[in-house]
């Protein structure tokens, strides 16, 4: 098998560059075994990803962050695996893998002599995402950070946050109605986060029950509510403990039709977009992982 490592150079700040020398290294004595490919404009990719098919016996990683591995998903073709080597600000879906203290390197190895793993993804109106898509707030405060990403100096993990409070001030509900599960729902909302992983944002946890391999979206809905209600709420919606607030309702679903009064913004992983309508829908098993060995994944058999 030969490894493809796609690498976003602007990613963290130029943490993905840092890879290069490990990668390498670890290939010193197999050097016909991997390709690196660099990234050079958005989308590019989605293309480099799309040349490899299930004939080539390939694994493509993605070394980048969030924005980085939803170009790739969007270009990869059947059977063929794709890794994920985090080094972007926020690495959200890297955290589903169950890893913890583990260092740039080692992941890189671990995954490079790791296992395969079949999860669910999400497509939306035919573009897939593999962590999250999200509307109104939620995407504004997302854009902002993407923003501060390219041109603040604030740290990467603070970035979400500080987005949040200079959002807060601007906040408007959203009108949406939701069809899902054979019901319809109507709410005023602040928050509509569409999830297959648990995490967005640099660790915020809006979903803390989602799995990426149940076969399952879960969907949270924050009401609109006033602004000391939403500074009481915060903490607890970064921890993932705000799953008994009154205001908060969570739903799983495969398929879910979701249209506005108006026109909203909304973030698939990271691409900001705007829309009055949007049909969402899950792709069980929809992408095969490659994850370190250690990961706590379930492998395919």
């Amino acid at each position: 098998m030969k490894h493809i490592f796609v690498i976003n150079p602007v990613s963290g700040h130029g943490m993905a560059n840092k890879l290069l020398p490990m990668i390498e290294d670890y290939f010193k004595d197999r050097p016909s075994d991997f390709v690196i490919h660099m990234t050079q404009y958005p989308g590019h990719a989605t293309k480099l990803a799309a040349q490899y098919t299930s004939q080539d016996d390939v694994t493509v990683y993605s070394c980048g962050g969030d924005g980085t591995n939803h170009e790739i998903l969007n270009g990869m073709n059947p059977g063929v695996p794709m890794a994920v080597i985090p080094s972007g600000s926020g690495n959200d879906f890297s955290r589903m893998f169950g890893m913890k203290d583990m260092d740039a390197k080692q992941w890189l190895i671990q995954t490079i002599e790791g296992k395969v793993c079949r999860c669910d993804c999400g497509e939306a109106d035919g573009k897939r995402f593999l962590n999250c898509a999200s509307f109104g707030f939620d995407a504004d405060v997302g854009s902002l950070a993407s923003d501060m990403a390219r041109n603040s100096k604030i740290p990467s993990k603070l970035i979400y946050l500080v987005a949040v409070f200079k959002i807060l001030s601007k906040r408007h509900a959203i009108d949406a109605t939701m069809e899902f599960n054979g019901q319809i729902l109507k709410e005023k909302s602040l928050i509509l986060a569409l999830m297959n992983g648990r995490f967005y944002g640099g660790g915020f946890l809006p979903t803390p029950m989602a799995d990426i391999q149940d076969s399952s979206l879960d969907l949270c809905v924050v009401k609109n509510t006033s602004l000391p209600n939403i500074l009481r709420l915060l903490p607890k919606y970064m921890k993932g403990t705000h799953i008994n607030e009154p205001i908060v309702s969570f739903y799983k679903t495969d398929a879910i039709q979701i249209s506005f009064t108006n026109e909203v913004n909304y973030e698939v992983d990271g691409e900001i977009g705007q829309t009055r309508a949007l049909n969402i829908r899950l792709l069980k098993g929809g992408i095969d992982l490659r994850v370190p060995k250690s990961s706590t994944l379930k492998e395919l058999t």
